[in-house]
């Protein structure tokens, strides 16, 4: 798997955990302090690393969409549900570069056979 695009992975689920975080922070009425702390500093880590143009625009999807990764089966984006064209879909190194969806523009991480 193409390293940025396992960073890009890690940060998505940190971010996904920091959100989750916040909401039982509202909901608790208390922060849970060490938890975001920790969080914290693991996506600033993870975001560190990241290459900044591709930090940019996962930034922008993550805001218009709450998701900026997005897994593929079966030749399927599963952020936007739109079926990926053949030739993107098809061949061995598929994890091996960087792909955006041409409708929805996530990254793209694909999944299963």
């Amino acid at each position: 798997m193409h390293p940025q695009l396992e960073l890009l992975i890690m940060l998505h689920d940190v971010d996904h955990l920091l959100r989750e975080v916040h909401k039982e922070e509202k909901g608790l009425g208390f922060e849970i302090k060490e938890s975001s702390e920790e969080l914290e500093k693991a996506r600033k880590n993870i975001a560190q690393k990241l290459d900044r143009k591709v930090l940019a625009r996962y930034q922008v999807l993550l805001d218009r969409y709450g998701r900026a990764v997005a897994p593929v089966a079966k030749g399927t984006c599963y952020g936007c549900y739109m079926a990926l064209p053949t030739a993107l879909d098809s061949g061995k190194d598929k994890n091996e570069q960087i792909t955006a969806c041409p409708n929805c523009g996530r990254y793209l991480y694909w999944i299963g056979k």
